[in-house]
C-alpha cells in the first residue's frame, strides 16, 4: 500500500506534510470506480499510513466496538469518530477532530483503496504559545478499506477471486550469471491439480516437482530423491507462492488472519497445507489480495520472499519478479510473461536418477568388516576408488552422501566439480568398487573428516551413504558383524519378510514409544543409540515430562554436542516389541531440532537383527 503525506505529528509536520496548496479531489483523474451502496456506514475501520504511526479510523456505527491500535511498544491510540460521514456515488467525504485540528476529507473509493484530498483546520502556535487564530492546510489523502471481520471478508475475496487454480507457465530468470552457460533461467509449470515440475530453461532438466502423490528434487550429485514431510510442505508452499495457487478454495490449503501490520496496513495471513506441519506467513494487499512478501522457516533458517508488482492471469495474480533471502544470501530473479501450461503427466514423474551400477556374481558377497571402538561398533569398510585402497569408510544409512576426506581425495586425483562451502568441495570419481558392486562415475562429497574416528587405530576415509545403499540390496548382520551386498535384481531374503520402508535420501520406518505414541523414524547404521527423537517430536508428545533425566555428550558429523538422555515404557517396530529403551532427544535449538522425520533407530536396536535394506524397492527386513 502506498504511504500517504498528511498525518500530521505536530504543526511543524503538518505543514511539511500536507503543503500541497489549494486544490479539490478532480474526478477526471480518478479510475471507474466500484462503489459502496449509497449513504453506507461500514462496519469497520480504515488504515491510514503515515511517517511513523497509523490512524485508525471508525464511522460512528462500529466506533464503540473497535480496539485500540497499538502504535508501537510505548503508545496506543484510541479509534477516531467520524463526524458527517457520507458515501455516495462512489464519492467519500467525512470529518474528525483530532489535537485540536479539524480534518474535512473528500475522495473517492477504488474497490478497497480511497483517496482524495483533505483540509486541516490548525490552531497557530508558535514556540508551543496560542496566537488566538487558525490556519488552513490542504493537502491528499490515500487509504485502505479493511473489512470489520478482515480474516472472513479478506480470505472470502481471495477465494471467491480464483474459482480454481490455474494451468499455467513462465521462466525465472536469475540475477546471476553461470560460467559458460549465461544468465541462470528456470522454467516453471504449475498445474491446477497441484502438480508443478521446475525445469532448467535451457536444457529442460528437471530440478524439483510434483507428481501428484510425492515431491522429489534433484540432489547435488545429479540424483534424485523423494522428499518426506515437513519438507515436501516446505516445496509446496513454495510452489504455491510462486504460481498463486494459494488462493483457490480447492487448494488443500488452511488460511487464517493474524492481523495487520502497522508498518504499511498489510493483512498478514498464515498458510499450511491441510494436516500438514509446516506453515508460512504472507503478507497480503488488502487492496488486489496479492502477496506483497512472504516467511517460511527449514532447518537452515528463515527464508524470506518479496514479491514485485503482479500480472493477471486467469483471475490469479502472479508476481513479475522475486527476491529470495536466507542467511544473507540473496537472489533475485524476474519473471517472462504467465501462459497456459500444456505438458504431458510424464512431465512432473521424479526422473528417478539412480547410481550407475554393476554387479560381478563371481566375487563373493560378503566383504571385510572392521568395527570401530570409537564409534561403539558400528561397521567400516574399505572399498577400492579409482584404483586405489582408499581407507576405511563407515557404513552409515543415515548418511544422504558418498563423503571423502579432503587430503584423500586430493591424492587420488579427484577433479572438482563444484565447492559447495568453505572447505566443501563436490568432486568426481571414477569407480567404487566394494564386493560385487561397482559403482560408476560417483559424485564425492569432500571434507576434513579428521575429527571423526575410525576402526581402531586408524583414521576415517569417508562415509559410505545413500548413493551405496541405493544401487544395491545391503545387509547388515550385527549378531556376527558381516555385510554382504547382492544385486537387487537377483536377490531372494531368506529367514525374514519384508516391511515397508519409505527412502527420501534416508530410509525410515513406522515405530511407536510409549504404546501409543506413533512417529517415523530413520533405520540409522552410524547412529549409536537404541532411539533418539529430535527435540520438537519429545516436546509435542511431552516425552521428557515425568522422567528421570540426564544430559549425556554424543558425537555427531557436526561435532560434539549433548543430549537429553532417559527410559521409555517401550518401543514398536516391525512387529517387534522392546521394553523399558534407553532414549536420546536432542536438546532444543540444536542441529536437526525439528525435520523430516520424527527420530532415529541405531544399533541399540539393530544390533539384535540381521537387518537387510533394499532402496530400490523400499523395503526392510529385521531378521533375528
Amino acid at each position: 500500500m502506498r504511504r500517504g503525506t498528511v498525518f500530521p505529528l505536530g504543526i511543524v509536520f503538518l505543514a511539511l506534510t500536507l503543503l500541497a496548496g489549494p486544490g479539490r479531489f478532480d474526478t477526471r483523474d480518478a479510475a471507474p470506480a466500484t462503489p459502496f451502496a449509497d449513504g453506507e456506514t461500514w462496519a469497520g475501520h480504515m488504515v491510514f499510513p503515515a511517517s511513523s504511526h497509523l490512524f485508525l479510523i471508525n464511522p460512528p456505527a462500529s466506533v464503540r466496538e473497535s480496539p485500540a491500535l497499538t502504535l508501537s511498544a510505548d503508545r496506543e491510540m484510541r479509534p477516531l469518530a467520524l463526524e458527517r460521514a457520507r458515501i455516495a456515488g462512489g464519492e467519500i467525504s467525512f470529518t474528525l477532530t483530532w489535537l485540536e485540528t479539524d480534518y474535512r476529507f473528500v475522495g473517492r473509493i477504488e474497490g478497497s483503496r480511497m483517496s482524495g484530498v483533505i483540509q486541516a483546520t490548525v490552531p497557530n502556535r508558535m514556540l508551543g504559545v496560542s496566537l488566538g487564530n487558525r490556519i488552513v492546510v490542504r493537502g491528499r489523502w490515500d487509504a485502505v478499506r479493511i473489512d470489520a471481520a478482515p480474516e472472513a471478508g479478506l480470505i472470502d475475496r481471495i477465494r471467491s477471486r480464483a474459482a480454481s487454480a490455474p494451468d499455467v507457465r513462465f521462466i525465472e530468470w536469475q540475477d546471476r550469471i553461470e560460467p559458460g552457460k549465461g544468465r541462470v533461467g528456470f522454467q516453471h509449470t504449475y498445474l491446477g491439480d497441484g502438480r508443478y515440475v521446475v525445469q532448467d530453461a535451457a536444457t529442460g532438466a528437471p530440478e524439483e516437482g510434483f507428481d501428484g502423490r510425492r515431491y522429489w528434487r534433484m540432489r547435488p550429485d545429479g540424483l534424485s530423491e523423494y522428499v518426506a514431510p515437513p519438507e515436501s510442505e516446505r516445496l509446496q508452499l513454495m510452489a504455491w507462492l510462486r504460481s498463486g495457487s494459494w488462493m483457490p478454495a480447492n487448494a488443500g490449503i488452511d488460511l487464517r488472519f493474524e492481523g495487520l501490520d502497522a508498518s504499511d496496513g498489510s493483512a498478514i495471513l498464515f498458510m499450511q497445507p491441510r494436516g500438514g506441519t509446516v506453515g508460512a506467513r504472507i503478507w497480503v494487499d488488502p487492496a488486489n489480495e496479492t502477496v506483497l512478501r512472504a516467511e517460511v522457516e527449514d532447518e537452515q533458517g528463515l527464508i524470506e520472499l518479496s514479491f514485485g508488482a503482479p500480472h493477471a492471469a486467469g483471475g490469479f495474480y502472479l508476481p513479475e519478479s522475486w527476491t529470495l533471502s536466507q542467511n544473507d544470501r540473496q537472489t533475485s530473479s524476474r519473471l517472462s510473461e504467465p501462459l497456459r501450461a500444456e505438458a504431458p503427466a510424464a512431465l512432473f514423474d521424479n526422473p528417478g536418477v539412480r547410481p550407475r551400477a554393476a554387479f560381478d556374481e563371481r566375487r563373493p558377497a560378503e566383504v571385510e568388516v572392521e568395527t570401530g571402538r570409537g564409534q561403539k561398533g558400528h561397521h567400516f569398510v574399505h572399498p577400492e576408488i579409482d584404483g586405489y585402497t582408499a581407507g576405511w569408510f563407515l557404513v552409515d544409512s543415515g548418511a544422504s552422501d558418498l563423503v571423502i576426506d579432503n587430503l584423500i581425495a586430493d591424492r587420488i586425483g579427484m577433479p572438482v566439480i563444484r565447492e559447495l562451502s568453505p572447505g566443501v568441495t563436490l568432486r568426481q570419481g571414477g569407480a567404487l568398487r566394494i564386493g560385487r558392486l561397482t559403482l560408476i562415475d560417483p559424485v564425492f562429497i569432500a571434507r576434513d573428516l579428521s575429527g571423526l574416528t575410525g576402526p581402531e587405530g586408524r583414521e576415517r576415509a569417508g562415509i559410505l551413504g545413500f548413493p551405496f545403499f541405493a544401487s544395491a540390496v545391503v545387509s547388515v548382520d550385527y549378531p556376527n558383524d558381516r555385510i554382504a551386498i547382492h544385486d537387487p535384481a537377483t536377490y531372494r531374503l531368506a529367514g525374514g519378510i519384508w516391511e515397508p520402508m519409505q527412502v527420501e535420501a534416508r530410509p525410515s520406518i513406522d515405530a511407536r514409544v510409549d504404546e501409543s505414541v506413533a512417529g517415523r523414524f530413520v533405520v540409522d547404521t552410524g547412529k549409536s543409540a537404541r532411539i533418539s527423537f529430535r527435540s520438537g517430536f519429545a516436546a509435542r508428545h511431552n516425552l521428557l515430562a515425568n522422567r528421570s533425566i540426564e544430559l549425556t555428550p554424543t558425537e555427531t558429523f557436526y561435532g560434539d554436542t549433548f543430549e537429553y538422555r532417559s527410559r521409555l515404557d517401550a518401543v514398536q517396530f516391525a512387529g517387534y516389541r522392546f521394553r523399558n529403551a534407553l532414549f536420546h532427544a536432542k536438546i532444543p535449538g540444536t542441529y536437526n531440532s525439528d525435520g523430516s522425520y520424527d527420530g532415529i533407530i541405531g544399533r541399540g536396536f539393530l544390533e539384535n537383527f540381521r537387518v537387510v535394506f533394499d532402496y530400490p524397492h523400499e523395503r526392510i527386513a529385521f531378521v533375528r
